[in-house]
């Protein structure tokens, strides 16, 4: 018979409850959206080689198009240019360069209308306020005074233009104003010429404050704006200059003639004395008193 110690141990195991391992959230969310992110990635990827291949092209683009303003030499050739790179700045610097040309065969109306063109087409090409200002100058010389302070005001505003480019707007914006001061003495509105030539000192203050190192266009500012005081007076051209001395001489001579003549007029008066002492013209000669006189007309003095 088998003793207690001889029988089996009872097992000392302890049952382990199965443990069921369910999904996370973010297995569950990528298995449930595994094709709609796929796509995402491909769209990712499509729109990241499609901006690599864009800049690519634009960038060999526009190397080929400086290629070809490079190559630009004549106004036909920077037409050519301006006509196949259309939307670049390639195209607007021809059209500058264009202008120049025109300029320089004292082409005027063809290269004016050619910077008119720019300027309303080109607001985002870096030398925009350049081709302003060139407009500005042109508008003064064909005398549209109005139309040239508004471009040059424009090209010349604190900040809007690269350094050179704003600091010679502002001295063609102050010429500009004088020019409008001159014409306003003309007209004799006094007022508006001394605002005017008001404004051009300040724009030619600015100048000088913002021209720094440059030499040259300081010491322009200054002569201009040291020279506005003697503007108050409008300056005469040669014909007005002319009439103005013919003027002044005929009043000299005019005033000499009457000043002889009653030089003369008075040496040729006769002398009226009363009691031996003469009368001077224009008194009145005393009554019931002897008056000497020379004889008149034969007659005995009285």
């Amino acid at each position: 018979m088998a003793t207690p110690s001889d029988q089996a141990p009872a097992s000392s195991e302890v049952p382990v409850a199965k443990i069921e391992h369910d999904n996370s959230q973010l297995e569950e969310f990528f298995e449930q959206n595994k094709n709609k992110l796929f796509l995402a990635v491909v769209a990712a990827l499509i729109i990241i080689v499609g901006f690599v291949a864009f800049t690519y092209v634009r960038e060999s683009g526009a190397a080929k198009a400086a290629g070809a303003l490079t190559g630009a030499e004549t106004i036909e050739e920077l037409q050519a240019v301006a006509k196949d790179y259309p939307n670049s700045v390639v195209a607007g610097t021809a059209e500058l360069l264009i202008v120049g040309q025109l300029k320089s065969q004292e082409k005027d109306d063809e290269s004016y209308s050619a910077l008119k063109a720019f300027v309303a087409a080109r607001k985002d090409h870096p030398l925009y306020l350049q081709g302003v200002s060139d407009l500005g100058l042109q508008e003064h010389v064909r005398g549209n005074l109005d139309a040239a302070v508004n471009l040059l005001r424009e090209a010349s505003a604190a900040g809007a233009a690269p350094g050179f480019i704003g600091q010679t707007a502002l001295l063609r914006l102050g010429d500009a104003l004088t020019a409008q001061g001159l014409e306003a003495m003309k007209a004799g509105d006094v007022d508006k010429a001394k605002s005017l030539f008001g404004e051009a000192q300040v724009a030619f203050e600015d100048l000088e404050a913002r021209a720094g190192e440059n030499t040259s266009l300081n010491r322009t500012a200054t002569q201009r704006r040291e020279r506005l005081p003697h503007l108050s007076i409008p300056a005469l051209t040669p014909a007005e200059g002319k009439a103005a001395a013919e003027a002044k001489a005929k009043a000299a001579g005019e005033a000499a003639a009457a000043e002889a003549k009653t030089a003369d007029e008075a040496e040729a008066a006769p002398v009226i004395t009363v009691d031996g002492d003469p009368v001077p013209t224009g008194d009145p000669v005393p009554t019931g008193d002897p008056v000497d006189a020379p004889p008149v007309d034969g007659d005995p003095p009285v």
